[in-house]
């Protein structure tokens, strides 16, 4: 009577132990079952398997998304997105990898590259926002400059018109001029070439035959 009673003071003091139908103490934080024994109770409830599991438990390994994730292939293992490592699925192995040097590394340059990301789509947005606003007072102003003509031409279209047939006609009379002595340049420049090069020539004809002729007067002599 005595040994049921110590089991059930157990039982009530251990928030993780319940009593089965079967008469087993089952330990709700491991699901391990333990016979209604006091002594094989507290070994168990006192031993490393119980306080692994425990503190297994209790970990909180969301804390460390998504850097740490679930092992796709293996329940007992992690997996580490910076280092690309799989790890034991231990508190102290995980608190022992977050806190290396080489994770700690990794994640400052993750997060400086993440930081920069958003920082570049700031300035994209706000540059979009600008070219909308900037075109949006382009349109406006266009609008009113041809309002303002509209009403310049009720008013003065006779005389922009006079104005307009007098400034083509000056154009079209420089540009005959420009023309004219353009071909007038080019026509001259080929003509004054051959006729320096034929007075050359018959300048040296008259020279070499006076320069014969000399020589025949001499051989007379």
């Amino acid at each position: 009577m005595s040994e049921i009673i110590d089991v059930s003071s157990f039982v009530a003091a251990h928030d993780d132990a319940e009593v089965l139908p079967s008469g087993k103490i089952r330990c709700t934080s491991t699901g391990h079952e333990v016979v209604a024994d006091l002594s094989l109770l507290q070994a168990y409830w006192t031993g490393k398997r119980y306080k692994k599991q425990v503190a297994l438990k209790a970990y909180d390994f969301d804390q460390h998304l998504p850097w740490i994730v679930p092992h796709t292939k293996n329940p007992h293992l992690l997996y580490c997105t910076l280092t690309r490592r799989p790890i034991s699925r231990q508190p102290k192995t995980v608190e022992g990898h977050v806190s290396s040097l080489k994770f700690k590394r990794l994640l400052e340059a993750e997060k400086q590259r993440a930081q920069a990301e958003a920082a570049q789509a700031e300035r994209e947005a706000d540059g979009e926002g600008g070219a909308d606003d900037a075109d949006d007072d382009g349109e406006w102003e266009l609008l009113e400059d041809m309002a303002d003509v509209c009403d310049d031409d009720d008013e003065d279209g006779a005389a922009e018109d006079a104005e307009q047939m007098s400034t083509a006609r000056a154009k079209r009379s420089r540009a005959k001029a420009s023309a004219a002595s353009a071909a007038a340049m080019v026509s001259g420049k080929p003509t004054a070439t051959r006729g320096e090069k034929g007075v050359g020539k018959v300048s040296g004809a008259k020279v070499r035959k006076g320069e014969g002729d000399g020589n025949s007067d001499s051989d007379d002599g």
